[in-house]
């Protein structure tokens, strides 16, 4: 029968989900400083771009009403890097510093175009996707989170394995015998839901006597559990050592046993000739 875990286990695994969480956020901490140490590089070479646009088509002109939203956001290189931040982090809409831009030079509108297209579609995927590959390795490096996973992973292998055995049980007895279990084999449902555990049965009567461990002819719900469990996927280095070992035994014992009775047969062979000789 499978245990049921308790609440504090399941405190444990949440509090072992937010470790892990943390220390994903920890580990990405190197990556960041490195993304913004290359998101300020990329702003100011644009930057300077968009400021010297901004001060060539202001150069002659007065500070009249209708160049201060051009000014506001390209007068300088810091506020052309402030700009360029904002418009790719949402603090501003791309669209009210492209307009002054344009109208200044369609060569520096050209160009805020590109920004915008090569931040949004380049810069930014390939910044997640580091943080994100950061966050998975230091997950996989986890020895605690790896065994967590294992231990999930196997109850809820043994968990579709007990209800699988209790579909196959269509009378309730408890026990499946030979009979019922090449009845329920001839469902194709059935067959489908073994696939999905990983399991292929060719053949039914080698698939039962496997199950049944004790011979008893009859399978109860621990047999099947234990047994599906073990044939799950394909042979482990385990498995193939032990059978190895026991093929090794079985082979020694079998020599020993055929030079034994060798030996008795040249014996009495033996004998048999010189009884007659002897009367």
């Amino acid at each position: 029968h499978l245990v049921r875990g308790s609440p504090n286990s399941k405190y444990t695994r949440l509090l072992r989900s937010l470790k892990t969480l943390v220390q994903s956020v920890l580990h990405t901490l190197q990556q960041l400083v490195w993304a913004i140490i290359l998101l300020i590089m990329i702003t100011y070479l644009f930057g300077i771009a968009f400021t010297s646009v901004c001060s060539s088509y202001l150069g002659h002109r007065l500070a009249a009403k209708e160049y201060h939203s051009l000014g506001w956001f390209w007068g300088d290189i810091l506020s052309s890097m402030f700009t360029l931040f904002m418009t790719i982090t949402g603090g501003l809409s791309w669209e009210d510093a492209y307009t002054p831009l344009k109208e200044a030079s369609m060569a520096g509108g050209s160009l805020y175009m590109f920004y915008i297209a090569f931040s949004y579609f380049a810069l930014l995927n390939v910044m997640t996707a580091v943080f994100c590959q950061s966050a998975v390795e230091n997950a996989q490096r986890d020895q605690e989170l790896i065994l967590q996973n294992a231990l999930a992973e196997k109850d809820s292998h043994m968990k579709a394995i007990g209800s699988l055995f209790d579909r196959l049980d269509e009378d309730g007895t408890g026990t499946l015998s030979i009979l019922e279990l090449e009845d329920v084999m001839r469902d194709d449902n059935v067959l489908a839901l073994l696939r999905m555990l990983d399991l292929e049965v060719v053949d039914v009567w080698s698939f039962f006597k496997i199950l049944d461990s004790d011979g008893g002819l009859e399978i109860d719900p621990q047999e099947f559990v234990e047994g599906c469990h073990r044939l799950k996927g394909t042979a482990r280095s385990f498995d193939l050592a032990k059978l190895m070992r026991e093929h090794a035994v079985l082979h020694k014992k079998l020599n020993d046993f055929m030079e034994f009775v060798e030996d008795r047969l040249i014996g009495l062979t033996s004998s048999m000739r010189g009884g007659p000789q002897g009367c």
